[in-house]
């Protein structure tokens, strides 16, 4: 199964799959951006299932688990690709921003491995699959809210994987850098009312292509891109240094 299915890395994860022989059950908030994903997977109907969700909501949820058991009668591996963002200062924000983003990045993600749990147990070498960021390494200004849920959702899956150690499933947390999707024109809010472009970002295929490889080799932690690699391993290494660019960024941008 495969969250935020409806494009972005969800679709190319989805894409992957089914290349890779997998029957797969695709997800997503949007009716028409699921059914483009639908459209461009080559598979019978049988070997896919589409359900239209808003897994914020705990109805949708367990219909969606509920379907998933009825039709096929187990889960081999929940990926966890859905997300959403806000962009602009924190201050500038709505509240109520920062609290949906909470819902969908994290909230939303952990009690569907909850109740999806039963499933994998009885799985085929079962896995979770939770797509983070390199934001969930290291904050940085102007996606407080996106960088919180980020850090929440890596430090949850760093703290299940070994809970689940008992029950046989694996647990494989993805950080990828900036992927070239249409993130930034679906954000839940942007007070800055810039337009954000990330053409320049790695691949979405590449950052599917990199999971999967991760899912054979059983990894527990997968850096994706170059400018995840470099964030990460300066603030491991520099954090100060790094503070004080973030900060500086900060001051020039308040200047102009």
């Amino acid at each position: 199964m495969i969250t935020g299915a409806g494009g972005g890395i969800g679709r190319a994860l989805a894409l992957s799959a089914v290349q890779h022989g997998m029957r797969v059950a695709i997800s997503d908030v949007a009716v028409d951006r699921l059914g483009q994903t639908r459209a461009a997977l080559p598979a019978d109907d049988k070997d896919i299932k589409e359900i239209t969700a808003d897994l914020t909501d705990k109805g949708a949820r367990q219909r969606t688990i509920d379907v998933i058991e009825s039709e096929w009668g187990g889960l081999d591996v929940l990926v966890n690709a859905a997300g959403a963002g806000a962009f602009g200062s924190f201050l500038d924000l709505e509240p109520d921003s920062l609290r949906r983003i909470m819902e969908i990045n994290f909230f939303s993600v952990a009690e569907l491995c909850r109740i999806a749990l039963p499933l994998l147990r009885d799985g085929i070498d079962p896995l979770i699959v939770n797509i983070s960021s390199m934001y969930g390494r290291r904050g940085v200004p102007q996606w407080a809210g996106y960088c919180a849920s980020k850090f929440a959702l890596s430090g949850f899956s760093e703290a299940l994987r070994a809970e689940l150690v008992p029950y046989g499933i694996g647990l494989l947390l993805v950080l990828p850098g900036v992927t070239k999707t249409d993130f930034g024109s679906r954000l839940i809010a942007n007070s800055t009312h810039q337009n954000l472009v990330l053409s320049t970002g790695i691949a979405p295929e590449a950052v599917a292509k990199s999971v999967f490889e991760g899912v054979i080799r059983r990894k527990n932690e997968l850096i994706v891109g170059t400018d995840a690699r470099r964030m990460i391993w300066a603030n491991r290494f520099f954090p100060r240094w790094v503070d004080r660019r973030k900060g500086h960024q900060v001051l020039l941008g308040t200047r102009r």
